[in-house]
């Protein structure tokens, strides 16, 4: 192993995923060290509902967010989000195109962007019957499946305090 072939590697390395820690970053024989250049990659012109859905197994979240509302009641909202780097931007694009809802946010202090789906009617006519037609796989199916409940219970107002 030589220098030149570390600064190779570490070159590499600063091109994947969130790049250099602070600590190798800062490291001498990497001070200003650039990263590699990736090319683009060429996105199909249609997500693969079945590609989505393992995507989704290992990146998604089903959250049940619970706020405290006035008057001793409760706001009960049900958001499906997906997160990665900022350079899969207009990936998250094509997710919109594939499930005809949703929207893509990126984040102006980080390289991340989102995928949020947080329209409760689209969450009940499109997300849930998408996930029911296109199995999730992994344990990440329990979590839908208690999303699914909760969503039933919001849509027969189940979730209201009665007086």
């Amino acid at each position: 192993m030589t220098i030149e072939g570390l600064k190779k590697i570490v070159s590499i390395k600063a091109s994947m995923g969130k790049g250099l820690s602070e600590l190798v970053g800062q490291a001498t024989p990497f001070v200003g060290l650039t990263p590699e250049d990736r090319p683009l990659v060429e996105l199909p012109s249609s997500i693969d509902p079945y590609w989505f859905v393992g995507f989704a197994d290992a990146e998604s979240c089903f959250f049940i967010n619970i706020k405290a509302g006035i008057k001793a009641t409760y706001i009960v909202s049900l958001v499906f989000s997906l997160c990665q780097h900022s350079r899969d931007s207009s990936l998250f694009d094509r997710f919109s195109e594939l499930l005809g809802c949703g929207k893509k946010y990126e984040e102006s202090k980080k390289p991340v962007v989102r995928f949020r789906l947080e329209n409760f009617p689209n969450i009940v006519r499109v997300l849930i019957p998408f996930f029911i037609k296109y199995p999730l796989l992994s344990a990440k199916r329990l979590d839908f499946e208690d999303f699914c409940r909760a969503a039933a219970l919001i849509n027969n107002k189940g979730h209201h305090l009665k007086a």
